[in-house]
């Protein structure tokens, strides 16, 4: 049970990349981590001040999304 009212629309936001990563990740304990990791990289993005080098915020954002979302155990098996 949600103690704030925030925390209610929070979890209902953080499902769908919960949803996603469970297609193809059956550790809970990763898949609550990954979420977790996801849902902060999209809020974060926005307040965050930081110099990527050579990359786009855009190429970045997209490099992480891959790690977050990629399949570790089917690139095992190729």
């Amino acid at each position: 049970m949600p103690r704030i009212a925030g925390e209610a629309a929070s979890s209902r936001i953080q499902s769908s990349p919960r949803s996603a990563i469970s297609t193809f990740c059956d550790d809970p304990e990763e898949v609550e981590a990954r979420s977790l990791l996801a849902f902060c990289a999209a809020i974060g993005a926005h307040f965050l001040a930081a110099d990527h080098g050579d990359r786009t915020r855009r190429e970045v954002l997209a490099r992480a999304a891959d790690l977050l979302l990629e399949d570790r155990a089917e690139d095992a098996r190729r």
